[in-house]
Parts: structure tokens; sequence; C-alpha cells
């Protein structure tokens, strides 16, 4: 099947999953308040349980939630740091919860290697979490209503088969325009396929970079992985990484190469993180006040990062004390230290 193919399959098989749940839903809400069904006669709890329901799959995905909060759980007991947890436009991090509708509206969980010990099936365990707690998540909620129908259980019910699909949808393994699918992703790690090489590469680095600088990164996890496509959220980290380390390096034409790379694919993400390097590129290293000042436009989501802090300093936006003094607050060590060398470059620091 070919790549294309195997897209349409998967959109197919979205609908149909899609379908049934809702079809599931409408058969479950049927039977609990069916005349001398379990919870008949029909009261005002009852009610207030279904537009609960109701409400809370239109305005919060639960099903994300859940299936995060596995990556998240399974994470951590394999011992991988969470960094931050998406669900629709909204991102959670330690430091707060960040509203940007440039995300994709569906989830994501970001996990640290505390070490870079048994990477693989530490990123196995992390990738079937979410499928496994949305599948626990109806395991336990339906023999729940079954044997003991009440609104509050009927609420939870009601949520099952929108667990269901998430679970089953994630199973399916395809890359897509956002990444790889959970089940993609158990997939490439098992068999050892390029995107996945290439992600435990990334993990690495920036595992070095929390307790270390760039002199802790090695030079193969960047630059010896496989060649991947470059419309994948993981070219777009792969590349960040291999200009910062080559700027650490003091090989700034090697830097400018990657940042050009960069901009060549920064269509596909509008990430505001990367839209702060480029700032800083086009207004420090290539001279290119207009290009500059608008990928600066694009970074605002990225407000309060030291990136956006180095940004903003070099675009003239701010002055370099203030980029300084988040770089004092930097918990990485590896972005401390490149924070202040980033800094040192900007032309009117003495």
């Amino acid at each position: 099947m070919s790549g294309r193919q195997k897209r349409v399959f998967y959109a197919v098989y979205s609908i149909v999953l899609a379908l049934c749940a809702v079809a599931g839903t409408a058969l479950l809400l049927a039977f609990g308040v069916r005349e001398g069904g379990p919870l008949d006669p029909i009261t005002v709890p009852v009610w207030i349980a279904v537009g609960a329901a109701v409400a809370v799959a239109v305005l919060l995905p639960l099903n994300l939630i859940v299936h995060e909060l596995g990556h998240t759980f399974f994470g951590l007991i394999a011992g991988l740091r969470p960094v931050c947890v998406q669900i629709g436009y909204f991102t959670i991090y330690r430091g707060g919860v960040r509203l940007s509708l440039n995300n994709d509206v569906s989830g994501m969980s970001a996990l640290l290697a505390r070490n870079r010990k048994n990477l693989r099936e530490k990123m196995i365990a992390a990738a079937i979490g979410g499928m496994a707690f949305n599948f626990l998540y109806v395991a336990i909620t339906l023999p729940l209503w079954f044997c003991l129908p009440s609104p509050a259980t009927l609420f939870f019910a009601l949520l099952a088969p929108i667990n269901l699909y998430e679970g089953l949808a994630a199973l399916f393994p395809i890359q897509r325009q956002s990444g790889a699918t959970d089940g993609a992703l158990f997939v490439g790690l098992v068999k050892k396929q390029p995107f996945a090489e290439v992600m435990l590469g990334v993990l690495k680095a920036q595992s070095a970079l929390v307790t270390g600088t760039f002199a802790a990164v090695k030079r193969e996890w960047l630059f010896g992985v496989p060649v991947i496509r470059e419309d994948d959220p993981l070219f777009s980290a792969l590349t960040q990484l291999r200009w910062q380390y080559l700027f650490s390096k003091n090989d700034e034409k090697g830097a400018i190469a990657q940042l050009r790379r960069l901009d060549d694919i920064f269509e596909y993400t509008e990430n505001p993180d990367l839209a702060c390097d480029l700032a800083y590129a086009y207004s420090v290293l290539l001279s290119d006040d207009e290009k500059a000042e608008t990928y600066f436009q694009k970074a605002k989501g990225a407000k309060g990062s030291l990136s956006y802090a180095v940004a903003a300093a070099a675009c003239g936006h701010t002055e370099i004390g203030a980029a300084c003094e988040r770089a004092e607050r930097e918990t990485w060590k590896g972005l401390r230290d490149l924070g202040f060398r980033l800094i040192e470059r900007i032309p009117h620091v003495i």
C-alpha cells in the first residue's frame, strides 16, 4: 500500500470510527433512558448527566485528556520527565498554561529523558500509554454503568465510545502531517525506522542539555541519523538543534546553512520557537532587518521563553539586560549557556 493509499485508508478508518462512536453513544443513551430502562423513570439528574456529557464532549476533549495522561503516566513510570502537555489550543507547562491558536487541535505530550539508558524501551512504554488509558477508561466505565446504573455512571459511560475511538485511531500506524500516530511510533521504535532513530537522537541531545552544555552532545546524535521527510516535525527539531550545536562550536558558517534550511521548512510548522531563531538569525547573522521583523511578529506565541527574549533583544524590541535576566532564569544549563553566547554575538553588545 502506497503512502497516499494509506492516508486515504486512515481517513476512511477515522470517519468510520467516529460514526461508530456517535452510534455507540446514542445506543447507550437510548438504553439508559428508555421506558423500563435502568434509570426509568427519567429524572432531572439523568438529564443533567446527559447534558454534562454532551457539554464535555463538545467543549472539553476528555478523550484527549485521558490519552495524554496515559502518555505522561507511562512515561513517568518508565523514567521520563514530562515537559509539557498540549490539549487542543492549550499547552500546559510547569510554569503555567499557554494558549496558541497555531496549535493542532489534537493532543501532544512532550517527554524528556532523565538519562539515556534504555531510551528506546522507555519511549515504547510512553507510546502505548495513551491508547492504554483510553481502553482502560472504557473497561472501567462501561461495566460500572451496567452494574451500578446512576446519573453519575451514565455521564462517564456516555464518554466511553469517544475514548474507544481515540485509542483505536491512535493504534493505526501512519505518518500524518502533524507526526506519527502512537501505533506508527511503536512500530518505528521496534523496527528502528528512520524517523524513530531521529527522535531518539533529538531526545538524547535534549537530555544532555538539561544538566550540561552542547559540549556534552555527541555529533552523531544530530548528524549521524537517517534522512527523514522535511515536513516531519522531527526534522524541524533536528535542524534547530543542529544550528545551535554548530553555533556553540563557533562554526557560524555551518550554523547559517542550517538556519537557511530552517527557513525553507518553516512553513510546515509555523512554530513560534523556530520563528524566534530565524528572527535572531536575520537580525544578527544575516543582516536582513525586514525579514527579522517578519519572523519576530510570528514569534509572539513563544513569549516568556529564552529564545523570544534573545530575539526581542536582537531585533531591538527590548534591552539586552532583559535577555540576560531571562537567561539567568533558564533551568536548562545548555540553553542558558547558548543564550549568553547568542546575546554576546548581538553587534551592539560591548
